[in-house]
C-alpha cells in the first residue's frame, strides 16, 4: 500500500533542510577559518613590518604582504613562499649605509625558528629607487637627469692648469661583480665643445673613475639602473639575507 503523498512530501523536505543545513554549516566553517587565516596573516605582517621598519630606518612601518593561502598551512612550516614587502624613505643605520628613497622587494622562500622575531629569505629580488642628492653626494659630482633615459654629470677639472668645466651625457652602467657604476655611451663637451665620438670613451677613463657602489640595505647587489625625473631605479638582488634587529 503507498504511503500518503502528504507524508512522502515531508520527508523529502524533512531531507532537503538537512541537506541545506550541512551546507550552511560548511559554509560557516570555512568562513571561520578563512577569517582565523586572514586574521592570523594580519598580526604576522605586522610583526614582520615592526621588524623591517627598526633594520630599514624608515619613518613609517613598510608595507608588508604575505603572498599565498592558505597562510596557516605555511606558518605551521615556518616556511613563507613570498612576501611583498615596499618602504618610503629608507635610512638604515650603521657606517657608509646609503639612504634611499624607496624600496620594492619580494622576499622568496622566506623561514623563521622563532616566529618571526628574525627570518631568513633564501633570495631577494626588487627594486631600490635612489634620489639625485643622494647619487651626487655618494659620486661627488653634480648628477642630474638627461632625456631618453640617461644621465648628465657636470665635472668641473683642470687642462694644462686652466679651469675646464666638462658635461657628460650617457647610460648608467654597473659592473655587477666589482659593484661599481660607470657611464656608457658617453657624450663629452668640454668647454662648450662636444667632443669626437671616437676619443669619448679614453677621455671619460680621464675624467670619470668607475665609482664604488656600498652601503645598499642588507647587503643587497646593484644591478640594471634606469634613470627617471625622480631618480636612479635599480634592480637589486640578494641571496640568504637575514633580517633582524
Amino acid at each position: 500500500m503507498s504511503r500518503p503523498r502528504s507524508q512522502v512530501d515531508g520527508r523529502r523536505g524533512s531531507g532537503a533542510r538537512s541537506a541545506l543545513a550541512f551546507v550552511l554549516v560548511g559554509v560557516l566553517l570555512a568562513a571561520l577559518v578563512v577569517g582565523a587565516d586572514r586574521l592570523v596573516v594580519a598580526v604576522v605582517e605586522g610583526q614582520v613590518s615592526r621588524r623591517l621598519q627598526s633594520d630599514l630606518g624608515t619613518p613609517t612601518r613598510p608595507s608588508v604582504d604575505i603572498e599565498g593561502f592558505p597562510f596557516l598551512t605555511q606558518l605551521a612550516r615556518r616556511s613563507l613562499g613570498s612576501v611583498h614587502v615596499v618602504a618610503a624613505d629608507v635610512t638604515p643605520t650603521g657606517p657608509d649605509q646609503t639612504p634611499l628613497e624607496q624600496v620594492d622587494l619580494r622576499l622568496l622562500d622566506v623561514t623563521t625558528t622563532d616566529r618571526f622575531q628574525t627570518f631568513t629569505a633564501s633570495r631577494v629580488a626588487g627594486t631600490a629607487t635612489l634620489d639625485y642628492a643622494t647619487a651626487k653626494r655618494l659620486t661627488g659630482q653634480d648628477l642630474a637627469y638627461a632625456p631618453d633615459g640617461r644621465v648628465e654629470v657636470t665635472i668641473r677639472t683642470r687642462i694644462v692648469s686652466l679651469p675646464v668645466t666638462a658635461t657628460i651625457v650617457g647610460v648608467p652602467e654597473v659592473d655587477v661583480a666589482a659593484q661599481t657604476l660607470t657611464i656608457g655611451k658617453p657624450q663629452i663637451t668640454v668647454a662648450g665643445v662636444e667632443v669626437p665620438e671616437r676619443t669619448s670613451q679614453a677621455l671619460l677613463e680621464t675624467l670619470l673613475e668607475p665609482v664604488p657602489i656600498s652601503g645598499v640595505p642588507f647587503g643587497l647587489q646593484l644591478g640594471d639602473i634606469t634613470p627617471t625625473p625622480e631618480g636612479l631605479v635599480a634592480v637589486v638582488t640578494g641571496e640568504n639575507v637575514t633580517f633582524s634587529s
